[in-house]
């Protein structure tokens, strides 16, 4: 009895540890979602979130991103190992909106079986260069504004195509630097105009 007791409790530590949400940040701090305000991280270099999250929690990320209009501190994200929990109908919309001195994000490295929408994350983060593992996302259905003012993006990855029609609209505009759109041709991109025009000559 004593050792199905401590394999229970085993297994319960152990799925805490690996869904239990975190914010660490580069000077050794940590936060979970519900310890979020706004602008507690808008002074952040680099963060790295792990853990189960929902819309809600993103949510609560997004605002502590911010305490003003921009966010000219954060460099790098690192997402790899976060999970999503649920369908994100809005959570990642406008998600890193204005962060204008983050070069480069690491999105989960597993499947993602949810379907999220993608409008505006990544608006205006004009020095954003890369963005790793956005393939992962079978089931967008929405990248308006996804990536509009990303002015050093000269390579963007997307899914191997989505199982639902997805909105383009204004995704790459001002992408000065933008050469190859991997996989957009999987798209059924027919209710948005000519995507290929953005890329550079």
């Amino acid at each position: 009895m004593r050792t199905k007791l401590f394999f229970i409790t085993a297994c319960l530590l152990g799925a805490l540890h690996v869904y239990g949400q975190e914010i660490s940040i580069s000077d050794g701090r940590s936060f979970n979602p519900k310890q979020l305000k706004q602008g507690t991280l808008a002074q952040v270099k680099d963060i790295t979130i792990t853990g189960a999250w929902n819309n809600n929690d993103l949510d609560l990320l997004k605002k502590a991103l911010q305490s003003d209009a921009k966010n000219t501190n954060l460099q790098g994200i690192d997402m790899s190992k976060m999970i999503l929990t649920e369908d994100i109908t809005d959570g990642m919309s406008y998600l890193f909106q204005n962060c204008i001195a983050l070069e480069g994000i690491t999105l989960p490295n597993i499947e993602i079986s949810v379907i999220v929408n993608f409008e505006g994350t990544f608006k205006s983060c004009s020095e954003l260069k890369a963005i790793i593992n956005l393939h992962n996302f079978t089931k967008v259905n929405n990248f308006n504004y996804a990536f509009q003012d990303c002015h050093q993006l000269k390579f963007i990855y997307l899914p191997q195509g989505s199982d639902r029609p997805v909105n383009f609209n204004l995704a790459f505009e001002n992408c000065n630097n933008l050469h190859f759109i991997y996989n957009l041709d999987l798209f059924d991109t027919n209710n948005t105009a000519n995507l290929t025009s953005y890329l550079k000559k």
